[in-house]
């Protein structure tokens, strides 16, 4: 589905001297709670909407699809939550070339903007079912991808400061597991203040460029000064830090130590659990 974005940038870390022990202290007041995870939910379809779904799929004049169209918009709920998820279920289902870009039709001809689009999907994002997260991931990188050649949360930024005591958990898994560099950026954005974001870029710059090295294919063989760091990291009192932390020990392997495994999976965080359940029990050694 073609998805129209409209995001500020999200800012990447910039490099500066490390203040490594400095950043534990600064933000401690800050995004240090755990949070308790809402129920996953999947989407359950709806039968009238899907049937709805396919009558305007299959309108033979402009006449039929207008009409179709109205009655996708009363049945729809507020702001399109009730249709939404409806699009994710239709998606996923067998389809020719032509119906297969209803989804984007009735975004288009509804006005169903980004803020909606992420609103409606935010309930589900956790769900279990991997195809329909895959589907919703798809399309969300759709609108996080629009308008440059890197990720823009900052229309995510807008949905957690709206709810920064109870951030939607689905979407700052989405932000990590699709970009931990912008997503850690962002949610400083939220929960710290311009000289805790500047001593947290010092912090991250270690781990940055070991992640740098990874994408290349050449990670470091001994990366002594990421590891230090990433440990460090994996104490800090901010919970969005420690997702960063366990994020990067779960897609570089070769920073993993004793230490910094047993640092991770004593959080309690959801998200930090989540990414580490799987990690390897015998990581690289120093």
């Amino acid at each position: 589905m073609a998805a129209a974005g409209r995001s500020i940038a999200a800012r990447r870390p910039r490099t500066g001297a490390p203040r490594i022990l400095l950043l534990a202290a600064v933000l401690c007041a800050r995004g240090a709670t755990a949070v308790e995870p809402t129920p996953a939910a999947s989407i359950t379809p709806i039968a009238r909407i899907q049937a709805a779904l396919e009558e305007t799929a299959h309108s033979q004049s402009a006449e039929q699809l207008a009409a179709a169209l109205q009655q996708l918009t009363a049945m729809g709920g507020p702001d399109y939550r009730d249709l939404i998820p409806q699009l994710v279920i239709f998606a996923m289902q067998p389809r020719d070339a032509r119906t297969a870009l209803l989804p984007g039709v009735v975004r288009g001809r509804l006005g169903i903007t980004d803020a909606q689009f992420v609103d409606g999907l935010l309930p589900y994002l956790e769900t279990p079912d991997r195809q329909q997260r895959a589907q919703m991931y798809n399309w969300l990188g759709g609108i996080d991808t629009a308008d440059s050649q890197g990720r823009e949360f900052g229309l995510y930024r807008t949905v957690i400061a709206a709810r920064r005591d109870d951030p939607p958990l689905g979407l700052v898994r989405y932000m990590y597991d699709t970009d931990a560099s912008v997503a850690v950026t962002t949610l400083a954005e939220v929960y710290a203040t311009p000289s805790e974001r500047q001593a947290l870029r010092a912090a991250l710059q270690p781990v940055e460029q070991a992640w740098a090295r990874h994408r290349a294919g050449r990670p470091e063989p001994t990366p002594t000064a990421a590891r230090t760091a990433l440990t460090t990291l994996a104490r800090n009192p901010a919970w969005w830090v420690r997702v960063y932390a366990a994020t990067a020990s779960a897609q570089m392997p070769e920073l993993q130590t004793p230490e910094l495994l047993k640092v991770l999976r004593a959080d309690r965080h959801p998200l930090v659990q989540q990414l580490t359940k799987d990690l390897n029990p015998e990581p690289h050694r120093r």
